[in-house]
């Protein structure tokens, strides 16, 4: 039975993961605010569907809701279409407000979903972004790599150490030839005159 390999992390940049996760966060509250300003200001509580199409795909009237769905209950056609359009006007300003986010981090809202209300990031874009700030091992092909070049690094170190005792500027690269399967063999060279 073959064994899988299990993943080893060689170091984690938490500050820079903390600082995408808060740019986030940022994006998901204004969001949330701009949800609660239209319950607030127009009396309007949006599923979660038409929510994400509107702060996430910046869709500016969803399946035409701000024509026909909102504002049903008021009589006057006239009223009811200036209503109408005054939440249009103000839901282009929050779409506006969040495009010129999304230019500076265009992945953010697709990092983002709406469930009840709350904005929040996806477990997938937490997992993914964790990823992106890591340094790994993921394979046993990336791990004998990483053995062998170190391996390789001491032995050129120790190389160059025995020829520095004669106090030599040393540039390793010169040592070695490339061959044309673009491996390298070492240079020739009269060891005793180094």
């Amino acid at each position: 039975m073959q064994e899988t390999f299990e993943k080893k992390v060689l170091k984690f940049d938490e500050f820079a993961y903390n600082q995408e996760i808060e740019e986030h966060e940022n994006y998901a509250e204004r969001t949330m605010a701009m949800m609660q300003e239209l319950k607030d200001e127009y009396d309007l509580k949006l599923t979660d569907s038409i929510a994400k199409k509107i702060f996430l795909n910046f869709e500016r009237n969803p399946d035409n809701y701000f024509d026909s769905e909102i504002y049903t209950e008021i009589k006057s056609k006239i009223l009811r279409e200036e209503a109408r359009e005054d939440v249009k006007k103000f839901i282009s300003q929050c779409i506006s407000e969040l495009e010129k986010y999304k230019q500076y981090k265009y992945y953010i809202p697709g990092n983002l979903s709406i469930l009840n209300g709350k904005v929040h990031i996806t477990e997938k874009a937490l997992t993914s972004l964790k990823e992106k700030f890591e340094d790994s091992l993921d394979s046993e092909r990336a791990e004998k790599l990483m053995k062998l070049h170190l391996e390789a690094s001491d032995k050129i170190n120790e190389f160059l150490s025995l020829l520095s005792e004669k106090n030599r500027i040393l540039f390793w690269v010169k040592f070695f030839k490339t061959r044309q399967d673009d491996l390298t063999e070492p240079a020739e060279l009269n060891y005793n005159n180094l």
